[in-house]
């Protein structure tokens, strides 16, 4: 795998690409840099930007290129006043890109329009994801996802599909088109995850983490 070192405010972060051009900075690094701690950067961050890689003999956790940036606002490391413009022009080509009018520009600082975009990329990607995926993909998706939901509910065997509701239908695509995605996403970025972790993500992802 490969590593890059840079050096940052007299820090060095190393940096993993776990993708062609897809580079994760190592957590232990980037806490000294930014004067923070693990704990505190987990709170901030979502499992989706903090991402296990296998160096070796052993696992480190690494933070993709969204979370830094979350982070750089998040903790201070940079003020928002001070690339005013910069930030300017990004949202102006930001809003061509998702083909917004120009008297539709106020719609990006509504939380709620931001959070139904970000639901609907997620949806894209999931569903992308299930297309993509092989018929073996899919049955391993559908069998991870379909022992989650056991899981969840409470019971001590899976329920076949004929014996759900439409809700718990919807609710069952949902996990196995997630479940997909994580599979893709482990082998395009050479995750290594086991599937008894992908499981254990799945399953944090839609209810309270096992006890």
């Amino acid at each position: 795998m490969n590593i890059k070192t840079d050096k940052w405010n007299d820090h060095e972060i190393r940096f993993v690409e776990s993708a062609e051009d897809c580079w994760c900075a190592i957590l232990e690094d980037v806490t000294k840099a930014f004067g923070t701690t693990e704990e505190e950067i987990r709170q901030m961050l979502s499992p989706f930007e903090l991402i296990d890689l296998t160096i070796g003999s052993d696992t480190v956790t690494t933070i993709n290129e969204a979370g830094i940036y979350m982070l750089v606002f998040a903790v201070g490391i940079a003020k928002v006043e001070d690339y005013t413009e910069w930030l300017c022009e990004c949202l102006y080509t930001y809003r061509e890109e998702i083909d917004l009018k120009g008297f539709q520009m106020l719609r990006m600082f509504d939380p709620e329009w931001n959070k139904e975009q970000i639901r609907n990329i997620i949806k894209q990607g999931t569903d992308r994801a299930w297309n993509e995926a092989t018929p073996e993909e899919r049955l391993q998706a559908t069998e991870i996802a379909d022992r989650v939901i056991t899981a969840i509910l409470g019971y001590s065997a899976p329920i076949s599909a004929e014996d759900m509701s439409s809700d718990m239908l919807a609710a069952r695509e949902k996990v196995i088109k997630e479940t997909a995605y994580w599979i893709k996403t482990n082998i395009s970025m050479k995750l290594d995850y086991s599937i008894s972790e992908i499981e254990e993500k799945i399953y944090n992802r839609f209810s309270l983490p096992r006890t």
